[in-house]
């Protein structure tokens, strides 16, 4: 019975994720799609950080090494992992003695989470790292009557998880603490120790490959990704980011985690006074395990996001929505559990399935309606990419014009069998620099050459002043150029794209 309703809920989350498809909708994507499509033809050459992070190209680079390289094939892990993870929630309400039903309720809770589909339906290697830590974290709670197995496959998914995200330092953090609670509990330490021993392992056999390759043992004291510095009185802006995030949502005004942390909060705070004042709905081990996950973890991505930390001056990754996506799982596996634990409780067994459904029911349309909303700008944006390259194979132009990060992407992926030459604008970004570059060069261009215009160069955090954005031109196309087409307004850039091609004299 638990393997069908596992398959089911697969499958479904599958479904879900291709339904809401993005895309490529961040601006890291050529980094993404081009380092794995790169390491099938040369070996990484270890001067750069993106290169260390194996766990991240690894994935992609084994997909196009089977499926080739195309939109589905890089897109594929992202949609099959995230599809997982109501199958982790499901497991470890077993293991702590929920029924089938009341799993099964609970995981399409995490399937349906508005952030699960947003993340799960673009590129963010953030999943990849949250997999490889919740992989662990399932582990642990698994397999706690064979501790060396155990001990073994915590320490080897962590390990996975720091060449994904360095912040997996902050759950070796939190796994000490899940294994002296451990102790505590049993007065056994050999899983501790199996996992101390594979860690240690691990990384020292990793660093001696990076001495032999690169020179240093632990890359990523030497080779990150960009820190800004921030002055002292900046810093209650800069903490508020991820709050807004998590109970607003993202900076175009969509939703991203929905209704869950209200919902998770307000019920966190019923069940801690049930269980203090009536001795009702106790707050037990799973409870501490899941709220110690994403606390502890958005403390320290909050307030020590990276080193060296200063006291004039405070470096920070950039603050992106996406860098959340590992407290996603905890908090909708949490508040489902609590969920389930007041029902229980306050409700005669006779009623508890009816009422337990309907609720659930209730929340998983919430969360489809949601994660609706959070993807609706990629969505549109992918939709009118596609419509664009439609046209653009109907035209086939001698040579096409486009900002550079979709020229990208159009040469690599969507125009990669065409004849259609498209043009190389390398190293320029402001729309101004562009008006520049089209003076310059168009007297060359042949006749029938099409620009793409007003079309941003992605969804999130996207350089929308970028590229041919006619509106921020300080003069008009020239009489050569005349509108082909134009497409639907989006929202998110507030523009129109449109095609407009070379005339003939």
């Amino acid at each position: 019975m638990d393997i069908f309703l596992i398959l089911i809920l697969f499958f479904i989350s599958l479904i879900i994720r291709f339904l809401f498809f993005q895309g490529f909708v961040l601006c890291d994507d050529p980094e993404e799609f081009g380092y794995p499509k790169t390491f099938l033809q040369h070996k990484p050459q270890f001067n750069y950080h993106f290169h260390f992070r194996f766990t991240i190209w690894g994935i992609n680079w084994l997909f196009f090494k089977l499926f080739g390289i195309s939109e589905l094939s890089f897109f594929l892990p992202t949609l099959l992992m995230s599809s997982t993870f109501p199958i982790l929630s499901f497991l470890i309400l077993r293991i702590y003695k929920y029924s089938s039903f009341q799993s099964f309720l609970a995981s399409m809770v995490v399937s349906t989470a508005p952030f699960e589909i947003m993340i799960g339906t673009l590129r963010a290697n953030d999943l990849i790292f949250a997999w490889f830590t919740y992989l662990a974290f399932t582990t642990f709670i698994f397999i706690q009557k064979k501790p060396k197995t155990q001990g073994f496959l915590v320490g080897f998914f962590l390990w996975l998880a720091l060449y994904a995200k360095m912040w997996a330092l902050y759950f070796y953090l939190i796994f000490f603490i899940f294994y002296l609670r451990s102790y505590k509990k049993s007065g056994s330490y050999e899983n501790f120790i199996y996992f101390l021993l594979t860690t240690l392992i691990l990384h020292v056999l990793t660093g001696i490959y990076w001495i032999k390759e690169a020179g240093i043992f632990f890359p990523f004291f030497k080779y990150h990704s960009a820190t800004y510095p921030y002055k002292l009185e900046e810093l209650p802006r800069l903490w508020s980011i991820y709050p807004t995030y998590i109970f607003k949502g993202s900076y175009i005004n969509t939703t991203l985690f929905g209704e869950i942390p209200y919902l998770l909060i307000i019920l966190l705070f019923v069940k801690l006074i049930m269980s203090r004042k009536m001795r009702k709905n106790k707050f037990d081990e799973l409870d501490f395990l899941l709220l110690s996950l994403y606390s502890i973890f958005l403390l320290f991505l909050n307030f020590i996001p990276d080193t060296p930390l200063k006291f004039d001056q405070y470096y920070s990754v950039p603050r992106i929505f996406r860098y959340l996506y590992p407290i996603s799982f905890p908090i909708s596996l949490h508040l489902s559990k609590i969920i389930i634990d007041l029902i229980s409780d306050l409700i005669s067994n006779d009623k508890q399935k009816m009422l337990l459904t309907v609720v659930i029911s209730i929340l998983i349309f919430l969360n489809i309606f949601r994660a609706d909303e959070a993807t609706l700008p990629g969505r549109k944006y992918r939709l009118q990419l596609l419509s664009i390259v439609n046209d653009v194979k109907e035209i086939k132009p001698p040579t096409l014009l486009v900002d550079s990060w979709i020229g990208y992407f159009m040469r690599e992926v969507y125009l990669r069998d065409s004849n259609i030459y498209i043009e190389p604008i390398i190293g320029i970004y402001d729309a101004k620099e562009y008006e520049k570059w089209l003076k310059e060069n168009e007297e060359k261009l042949p006749v029938g050459s099409v620009i793409v215009a007003n079309f941003g160069s992605c969804v999130h955090y996207g350089c929308y002043n970028c590229g041919f954005q006619l509106h921020l031109f300080n003069e008009s196309l020239s009489e050569k150029w005349v509108l082909v087409k134009e497409y639907e307004y989006l929202k998110f850039s507030n523009q129109k794209p449109s095609l407009w091609i070379v005339k003939k004299d």
